[in-house]
């Protein structure tokens, strides 16, 4: 809901948003991610 706002709020501006791929599970710390599962969340991103 949060990221289909933001689609919402700046749809006037040149950016591309995006959701995060599989992962990183909701309210996890990115301190306590290892490298491996940031970069695959971040790599196969979704765009919105």
């Amino acid at each position: 809901i949060t990221a289909h706002y933001l689609l919402s709020r700046l749809k006037e501006f040149p950016v591309k948003v995006t959701t995060l791929a599989q992962g990183i599970p909701l309210g996890a710390e990115l301190d306590y991610m290892d490298d491996g599962t940031i970069q695959l969340a971040l790599s196969a991103r979704k765009e919105l």
